[in-house]
């Protein structure tokens, strides 16, 4: 099994969307935060980029938080995303 090691704060899911119109229409957008997440989640996933994987895969996660307060069930989405996207 191979370890893969992304460092930085997921952004909590009340900071990660803004809402934003367009066309006087109000849509959802990512918030500075989130796209700075996901870029530096990019750019240190290297050992798994463009894998290409189409199967089924497993995915053992270890997050470690400064403190006690975050929610974990809260940023698994975010991380599923950005793991999606590289």
């Amino acid at each position: 099994m191979e370890t893969q090691i992304i460092y930085g704060n997921c952004p909590s899911k009340s900071n990660c969307y803004k809402v934003v119109t367009i066309n006087g229409h109000s849509s959802l957008s990512k918030t500075k935060a989130l796209k700075a997440y996901e870029e530096t989640f990019f750019i240190q996933c290297d050992k798994y980029r463009n894998a290409n994987i189409s199967g089924y895969f497993e995915l053992y996660l270890r997050v470690y938080y400064p403190s006690q307060r975050p929610d974990l069930d809260k940023e698994r989405p975010r991380i599923e995303f950005a793991i999606k996207k590289a």
